[in-house]
């Protein structure tokens, strides 16, 4: 660092760490005890993120015998840092409560003095670029990296005084809380939205009769047809040897799996080839109100080819032309992504650990048929619920700029609070 700022100073983290909790290697076994019999949970690298404890992740429990055979160096409280040692590296998180926890698997716990350092500001130091890369540069190992205890606490940090930590802390604690919110709303839009597309694509809209079909009960006047009933074609994109088609100064994307979600083409990471090699591909150029469906990876997944790329071309993709004077495009492509579309595909496929969409699936995939005019109203709502979607996802976006913008200035000293 070429300057530092006014009032602050470099330490090594062994300067104000007053002990590190570490149990890796300890196992239940060793001490000959079993996981259960209580309801400790275990805190492991499963459950550290970078920034959060995730308890959505599974833990193990354990007993308060378990927890006193444990943890005997002392207990973890709130606040206290903890840190992924390997697998992955440099996760960093606090003790959320002071509740029992077991420290388990590839994580330690570091406990401060209060009078050097704050640990809302320790947090954020250590999940700061400048020391996750440090982190790396101090790692061993080749598949699995990791960093030697010894090595961590000779690791540098730049602190301002104690008062400024705490406002600096308080500064991106509160852009955290925003990007916590920002990410609770997402996957409470995304819930609305299943449950819609749920309620929709069995009930309909307005409807009081109902039938037994294939797929349940339905509106009287809907139909079941399969998806070669409503399409001109169901096809495979280029299977065979796609590098021969690359071409880094082409200007025709080949679109594959990672450029297709549910919310309509990635722009990014493409592929290209040239007009000579795209002719010679007929079969899989695409047209504007085709869609696209993954075969594996995500499979199912699917979207709607917008005017933007139409003669594009696209590597292992099923492309589907519906029949428009039938089906609508996008409600052709939201059935897929439904529960009930992809449901069928997997309920075929049992146990493989690798699976697949492929054409024959989708030729025979049952689809529930309203009028065009009803399939409009459904697809109209179900867009409406991507947009409030895609709006929170920008949101999202530009508050991790903003924290990212943050950290730079704040936790370097360039600007001061």
């Amino acid at each position: 660092m070429s300057s530092i700022p006014e009032g602050w100073r470099i330490y090594y983290l062994d300067n104000f760490i007053e002990k590190v909790l570490d149990f890796r290697g300890r196992t239940p076994k060793k001490l000959g005890m079993e996981w259960g019999n209580g309801n400790i949970r275990a805190l492991s690298a499963n459950n550290v993120r970078m920034g959060w404890v995730d308890f959505q992740k599974e833990c193990y429990v354990g007993s308060e015998e378990l927890y006193d055979k444990w943890m005997t160096k002392g207990q973890l409280e709130c606040g206290d840092i903890l840190l992924t040692m390997e697998a992955p590296l440099g996760n960093v998180a606090q003790v959320p409560d002071n509740q029992k926890y077991i420290l388990s698997q590839r994580v330690i716990a570091l406990k401060t003095k209060p009078t050097i350092i704050d640990n809302d500001f320790l947090k954020q130091a250590m999940t700061f670029e400048v020391f996750q890369r440090m982190l790396i540069e101090n790692s061993t190992g080749s598949t699995a990296t990791g960093i030697q205890q010894k090595r961590l606490i000779q690791l540098e940090l730049l602190l301002p005084p104690l008062s400024e930590q705490k406002k600096i802390a308080e500064i991106l604690s509160s852009v955290d809380r925003s990007i916590e919110a920002t990410q609770k709303l997402i996957a409470k839009l995304s819930d609305l939205k299943k449950a819609l597309m749920q309620e929709l694509f069995t009930k309909g809209i307005g409807h009081t009769r109902f039938k037994d079909s294939p797929l349940g009960r339905i509106p009287e006047e809907w139909e079941v047809v399969s998806g070669q009933e409503i399409c001109h074609s169901i096809s495979v994109g280029i299977v065979i040897k796609p590098t021969q088609y690359y071409d880094i100064k082409g200007t025709i994307p080949l679109l594959r799996s990672a450029n297709v979600s549910e919310n309509g083409i990635i722009n990014s990471n493409f592929v290209y080839t040239n007009s000579a090699y795209n002719q010679t591909l007929q079969k899989s150029i695409l047209k504007y109100g085709d869609v696209v469906t993954v075969r594996t990876g995500y499979p199912g997944t699917s979207c709607v080819i917008p005017p933007d790329y139409a003669g594009s071309n696209c590597i292992d993709l099923i492309i589907s032309r519906p029949n428009n004077d039938v089906v609508s495009s996008y409600y052709y492509a939201l059935w897929i992504n439904s529960d009930i579309g992809k449901g069928q595909v997997f309920a075929k496929q049992g146990g493989l650990a690798q699976q697949h969409f492929n054409v024959g699936e989708l030729k025979e995939l049952k689809i529930l048929l309203p009028s065009l005019d009803e399939q409009n109203d459904i697809t109209s709502i179900l867009l409406a619920e991507d947009k409030k979607i895609e709006k929170s996802k920008s949101r999202l976006e530009k508050l991790k700029d903003l924290k990212k913008g943050l950290m730079q200035d704040l936790l370097t000293g360039k600007v001061r609070v």
